[in-house]
């Protein structure tokens, strides 16, 4: 990229600002934010500059600058709303041995400017190359709400130990271990990972599909893995906030291909662990939901090993509300049960379904689709039940397919849809087409 990171101490050194446009508006209130040495030429500036330099200690020429204003200057900014005058300006203050921001012109620049916020003496800043200013601006906006004002409280504390440290402990590789030791115990709650130390395993549900659906708690432990043992449907974008370092081992299994055992599992999660990395056992969906993660749990702690839980979003609910069907609602249905049509017996005990009148989630319920319709119907179950199956819910490849209870393994036959996916039966199914099918005029509020 030809680019190298520096901090430049503007208060230090004169630092000119030319323009006096929305360009250099922008510019200005920056400069000011890092109570710069400024002088700013311009025969007229916008409201909002001349309002923020008469309460600013910067000096305003109004006039054209020329090429003796650069002599001693450090910094220039050439931000006039005119790209040719800019040009002119920058190779007036390149003579005089100036370093030059042309704004919009990276081509013409020897420093580009990030996009970057403070939190006191905290400066986080992005950089695109000079490409896509946009794309920096975007990804600032998206940080900026997460790094609050305890990050400079913390770095003040920082600095205080960091002093203190110089005069009391000789080793610099220990002054270094007892600094990271002290930020990794006061970081902010967001970014903190308990359970997630050298050693320890995190049983983690990352949710139905893409990283939309993922828990804070799921993306920290991710952000400090080491070894990330992941199922087949740990959506990519998931996998993707791993760190580049971190070693992605899939243990999906796939029904009637040879894949890891359980028991395989178990033994790589102690071996990881045991070996002092940080593990994270990634599963889709909540894997205490009809998942191996107690299993997990369990042989973790016999082998003696420390581990943490972070239950996920589970298809049984989420799959549901991604094809706009609340599994409960107000008058039509205020109980929800859900069922797996595979278990360790080999059959489902549905007897209790005679006396249970809410929505029906099944989960692995494809494979033996008409059993469980047969095995519902047969404890009284209308066929006329709204029904539907929803498949690879929160993919990009999601499917919906919904028909009356009785004709929903003729309509899965006739356009098959791949697992995993989820069965809802109840009269939630078609709330919301009811609605929009509705002839009653919607209300409006009075004015």
């Amino acid at each position: 990229m030809g680019y190298y990171p520096l901090m430049f101490e503007v208060s230090r050194y004169p630092v000119v600002l030319v323009g006096g446009g929305q360009e250099a508006e922008h510019k200005l209130l920056s400069l000011l934010e890092a109570e710069a040495s400024l002088t700013v030429f311009a025969p007229t500036l916008t409201p909002t500059m001349a309002k923020s330099l008469r309460r600013s200690q910067a000096t305003w020429q109004r006039r054209p600058v020329v090429a003796e204003d650069f002599d001693g200057v450090r910094l220039v900014f050439a931000a006039s709303d005119d790209p040719a005058y800019n040009r002119k300006v920058a190779q007036m203050a390149r003579e005089r041995g100036a370093w030059v921001n042309t704004v919009d012109d990276p081509n013409f620049c020897d420093v580009v400017a990030t996009s970057h916020f403070r939190r006191g003496p905290l400066l986080v800043s992005i950089f695109s190359g000079g490409k896509a200013p946009g794309v920096a601006k975007v990804l600032r906006a998206r940080l900026e709400p997460l790094i609050d004002e305890t990050w400079s409280d913390l770095i003040e504390r920082v600095a205080a130990l960091r002093s203190h440290l110089r005069q009391t402990t000789p080793s610099f590789s220990e002054r270094r271990q007892r600094l990271a030791d002290y930020v990794h115990a006061h970081l902010p709650p967001l970014f903190q990972t308990p359970g997630l130390d050298p050693g320890t395993v995190a049983l983690v549900g990352a949710g139905p599909g893409s990283v939309d659906l993922l828990t804070v708690g799921a993306l920290k432990a991710l952000s400090h893995a080491e070894v990330v043992l992941h199922d087949r449907l740990v959506h990519p974008s998931v996998l993707d906030l791993a760190p580049k370092h971190a070693r992605r081992i899939d243990v999906g299994k796939v029904p009637g291909v040879g894949h890891p055992t359980q028991e395989d599992i178990h033994d790589q999660l102690i071996d990881w662990a045991r070996a002092g990395y940080r593990v994270v056992r990634l599963h889709g969906g909540d894997p205490f939901v009809f998942g191996r993660a107690g299993e997990e749990m369990l042989a973790l702690s016999a082998a003696g090993i420390r581990f943490s839980m972070i239950p996920g979003l589970s298809s049984a609910l989420a799959a549901p509300a991604l094809a706009q069907i609340p599994v409960t609602l107000r008058r039509i249905a205020d109980q929800v049960a859900v069922v797996s049509a595979r278990t360790s017996s080999g059959s489902v005990d549905w007897t209790w379904m005679r006396r249970f009148t809410g929505t029906l989630v099944v989960l692995m319920g494809m494979a033996t689709l008409e059993q469980v319709v047969d095995d519902i119907t047969a404890t009284g179950r209308p066929l006329d039940t709204p029904a539907a199956v929803i498949s690879w819910a929160g993919w990009e490849q999601q499917a919906i397919l919904r028909a009356p209870l009785g004709e929903l393994a003729a309509r899965v036959r006739r356009h098959p849809l791949p697992s995993p996916a989820v069965i809802v039966i109840g009269a939630v199914v078609n709330v919301m087409e009811s609605a929009l099918n509705s002839d009653a005029t919607p209300k409006t509020s009075p004015t």
